[in-house]
């Protein structure tokens, strides 16, 4: 199995397209460093670009990342990552250090606890909860996608009550639903409430 991301310049950070849901694990942090840094790296007029891919295979991932001046074509850092799927939070870390490193910036301590943050330490929820992400940022606003959203979403705080990442994308899922008119009962929206409720708890 194997997904790739798009390239990122300073002025699209935020909007990375990932394809699988497994990738957007390591991208998100990546991605949150990368801005910071490139924000930085641009003050001098230089685009940068961030690209990868991961390859999955059993419980085993391999990552590859890359960062390129845009001006020049210069390469300024690439490294692969093998590591097992339940070690995918250090490699969030580690990219995004990588990236920080090779960009020469600077990240408060505030900046810094946010790339070590584990959401969950059961990694079977964080992979329900990334499956769930998928299925919701899909196209066309079908019923389909958000009920399978919701499902996986039920999944990972079944096995992890405290994930609040997890019950905040479950609380999307419902307002989604009730409000494109997929289910516009009172129940869809006390749903809702009740998710945000737990995940801020």
């Amino acid at each position: 199995m194997s997904t790739n991301i798009s390239t990122v310049a300073p002025d699209q950070v935020d909007r990375v397209d990932v394809r699988g849901p497994r990738f957007a694990a390591w991208v998100t942090t990546a991605v949150i460093v990368a801005a910071l840094a490139v924000s930085a790296f641009s003050n001098v007029g230089a685009a940068v670009i961030l690209e990868g891919s991961v390859r999955r295979e059993g419980n085993r991932v391999r990552v590859t990342a890359q960062l390129i001046n845009a001006k020049n074509d210069h390469h300024l850092w690439a490294e692969t990552y093998d590591r097992d799927l339940t070690d995918v939070f250090s490699i969030q870390s580690a990219v995004a250090q990588e990236i920080v490193t090779a960009l020469r910036a600077h990240l408060s301590p505030q900046e810094k606890e946010r790339i070590e943050r584990k959401p969950t330490e059961n990694s079977q929820a964080y992979d329900f909860y990334l499956q769930a992400r998928d299925y919701y940022s899909r196209p066309g606003n079908l019923a389909e996608n958000f009920s399978n959203a919701e499902r996986l979403c039920e999944e990972a705080v079944g096995l992890d009550p405290a994930f609040a990442l997890a019950y905040a994308q479950l609380s999307r899922i419902h307002s989604v639903m009730y409000w494109f008119a997929h289910d516009r009962s009172p129940e869809r929206l006390a749903r809702a409430e009740s998710a945000k409720a737990k995940g801020s708890a």
